[in-house]
């Protein structure tokens, strides 16, 4: 779908220079003027003159304020306006938009591959857009952020509305220096049941993506009333596919005992090594709030130390205490070793 600026709903402009003008703090200006400036806009949408005009149409009908400058450049296919106003209050305007690079994990915005499925998405990220925000936009369009960590899907949409909505836009993201293994549809079915069942959001995507590095990235575009960060925590290492999606299981039911922030477990692959390393995603930023530790107890098999992994964890709670949370199993040395999963703190 694509859109367009008419003189009472403005449509396909700005890139978000302009956010922290309207968000409370001003770009270079003359005492009591603001600035907002508008960067990528893809030229089909329209030219300077109709984009500028109906820009400052917006922003003095729609917003209250008083237009005092305008200008419009074009470059590489895209165009930058800039827009110098004042307000009756003395304040700058207030903006909720999608495109705050402040609300990103990532070194960009897109999560997208191309302008035809941005298009497509449209529709369905604005309506997201209104119910999560309680707001009406006065601009859509899609765009495409230059550089960007996620260089292979620079695609994003665009979107602002005048006002402070119930709920913002961020892009959560988590860099893997290894690819996941196992079934990754079902690792990111996982993580936007998470999403789609917490409270007070609302969720646009899931994907797991390559980075400029060709690094694999696990990306979730939402809606939420605060930040959403994501992070990683690793156990051990197993020879196979099967015992580390079996292990990776484990490991998430003993790390939602340590917290209730955490996301879902899944499986990848060190492609140095060919092993596999179980791990849990959780909202947060803490580090280390789980200690997987070498207990030194060994089995003859995989299958051994699987079978009597709950009778190793009542042992360990018992020399150790209630803050060992599980047993993980380890089979990529000579024998296989029983690890211990401990709380240390809550993310």
């Amino acid at each position: 779908m694509k859109s367009f600026i008419t003189m009472k709903s403005l449509v396909p402009i700005m890139s978000l220079s302009a956010v922290a003008a309207f968000a409370g703090s001003t770009q270079a200006a003359p005492s009591g003027f603001f600035k907002y400036f508008a960067t990528n806009i893809p030229q089909d949408y329209g030219t300077c003159a109709q984009l500028t005009e109906n820009l400052v149409s917006a922003i003095e009908t729609n917003a209250q304020a008083r237009v005092i400058g305008q200008s419009c450049e074009a470059h590489s296919g895209n165009l930058t306006i800039e827009i110098t106003y004042s307000t009756e209050s003395g304040k700058p305007l207030e903006l909720t938009s999608t495109r705050d690079l402040a609300s990103t994990d990532a070194d960009g915005r897109g999560f997208l591959p191309t302008r035809e499925e941005c298009d497509s998405r449209m529709a369905e990220v604005v309506d997201k857009f209104k119910s999560a925000t309680g707001l009406n936009p006065f601009l859509t369009y899609c765009t495409q952020d230059r550089p960007s960590a996620i260089s292979h899907n620079p695609w994003h949409v665009a979107i602002d509305a005048f006002g402070n909505g119930r709920q913002k836009y961020f892009l959560a993201s988590r860099l893997s220096a290894y690819d996941i293994s196992g079934n990754s549809s079902e690792f990111t079915q996982r993580v936007a049941d998470h999403f789609a069942a917490r409270a007070n959001t609302t969720l646009v995507d899931v994907k797991l993506l390559r980075d400029s590095m060709r690094m694999q990235r696990l990306v979730v575009s939402l809606f939420a009333e605060s930040r959403v960060s994501l992070g990683i925590q690793e156990s051990i290492s197993v020879k196979t596919v099967a015992d580390c999606e079996e292990e990776s299981v484990a490991f998430g039911v003993a790390a939602a005992q340590a917290s209730g922030g955490i996301i879902t477990y899944g499986c990848k692959k060190n492609g140095m090594t060919s092993q596999h390393t179980p791990f849990v995603i959780y909202e947060g930023i803490s580090r280390g709030f789980l200690s997987v530790t070498d207990t030194g107890i060994t089995f003859a098999t995989m299958s051994d130390c699987k079978a009597k992994r709950d009778m190793t964890l009542r042992h360990l709670q018992e020399v150790v205490g209630t803050s060992v949370t599980g047993v993980l199993c380890d089979n990529a040395r000579e024998k296989t070793r029983a690890f211990a999963v401990e709380i240390q703190s809550t993310p």
